[in-house]
């Protein structure tokens, strides 16, 4: 018995992680803001960039390695076969503002077209278009030392 209780104990188990938005935020971007967007909006701008009937291909944004990030029809994430990592539109776009969630919320609400939160406030307006100022910001890391969040 006492060894069945070991084994059990030194398993590996994931960890359980929190959502960083509240149920609001996320059936908001889900269901409001992610519909009107597609890979080409979010990662179109990666290195080696190839459409693929809704999928995608291009250059890891992390490890560099050559067209082994994708994604696929109907899924908010990008993956790397060669380094592992999986990156969401959202956290994705956060780490070009230098990690300002309001920021990368309000970009990804503009460039979907949608004018109201998910409070059904109407977004906050900018003298300058969030979207035109998010090209002159987009850098990808020069890294696996500068890794995207």
């Amino acid at each position: 018995m006492k060894e069945a209780s070991n084994r059990s104990t030194s398993s590996k188990r994931k960890p359980v992680t929190q959502s960083k938005f509240s149920p609001g935020m996320r059936d908001w971007l889900n269901h409001t803001v992610y519909p009107h967007l597609t890979h080409a909006q979010i990662f179109g701008a990666l290195p080696s960039y190839t459409d693929r009937e809704g999928d995608f291909y291009a250059d890891c944004p992390v490890c560099h390695r050559h067209g082994v990030f994708y994604g696929l029809l109907g899924r908010q994430v990008g993956t790397c076969k060669s380094c592992g990592r999986t990156i969401g539109w959202f956290g994705f776009i956060r780490h070009q503002f230098d990690g300002d969630e309001d920021r990368a919320t309000e970009y990804l609400a503009e460039l979907a077209g949608v004018t109201t939160g998910p409070d059904g406030e109407p977004l906050r307006n900018r003298s300058e278009s969030i979207v035109s100022s998010f090209f002159g910001l987009f850098e990808c890391p020069e890294s696996a030392d500068d890794p995207l969040p």
